[in-house]
């Protein structure tokens, strides 16, 4: 099961990198393109992975921090946006930069976590959209515009029927959805399905 989440994230990965071409470029800072990378940003993706290969959970720790305060910067300045990350928690994120750092090595880490959420920018949460608690056991946690984004996929896939579906019905789809991809959900909504059912066509 683990090797189909990272088969999914390896393939949205790939195919993000090759629609998008060379999104790791930035914005112009100043006249010449140069601007300063502040903290742990500036490492090598070289250097993150070997940290992370020697099990540094401080450094670990560190990189994620930075990458959460890079996320929240870009919420801000970004326009008509609320929140880029629209599901994928910090773990998950930091598997695609590792992909990225791994094809890139000589990339600073800036540009990876850059270039994962230029990918996200189509379908990033536009709006102030509130929190709902998914019905299931863990009792997740999902913006009420990304659970209209899942239940948009599931009715084009014919997993539901009603034009106004409930989240007992989106669940109840999911767990269809779940096992024609062979993934042990119970109709909840946890990152391997959500990349899936999301991500995985682009």
């Amino acid at each position: 099961m683990i090797n189909n989440f990272m088969g999914l994230i390896i393939k949205f990965f790939v195919l993000s990198i090759f629609y998008l071409g060379l999104i790791f470029n930035v914005n112009a800072a100043n006249e010449d393109g140069s601007f300063a990378i502040k903290g742990i940003g500036s490492s090598t993706c070289s250097r993150y992975l070997d940290l992370m290969q020697a099990g540094e959970s401080e450094a670990v720790f560190q990189f994620g921090g930075w990458m959460n305060g890079y996320i929240s910067a870009s919420n801000e300045f970004q326009q008509d946006t609320f929140d880029l990350v629209s599901f994928e928690e910090p773990d998950t994120l930091l598997v695609y930069v590792t992909k990225y750092c791994r094809a890139y090595p000589s990339h600073r880490f800036l540009f990876a976590v850059k270039a994962i959420l230029k990918s996200f920018s189509d379908n990033r949460v536009k709006q102030n959209s509130k929190m709902i608690t998914f019905p299931g056991q863990s009792k997740l946690k999902l913006y009420e515009e990304t659970i209209d984004w899942i239940a948009g996929e599931l009715k084009s896939k014919g997993f539901i029927e009603d034009p106004l579906p409930s989240l007992e019905d989106i669940k109840k789809a999911l767990v269809k959805f779940q096992i024609e991809q062979g993934i042990d959900g119970k109709g909840e909504p946890t990152q391997q399905t959500l990349i899936a059912l999301l991500r995985r066509h682009k």
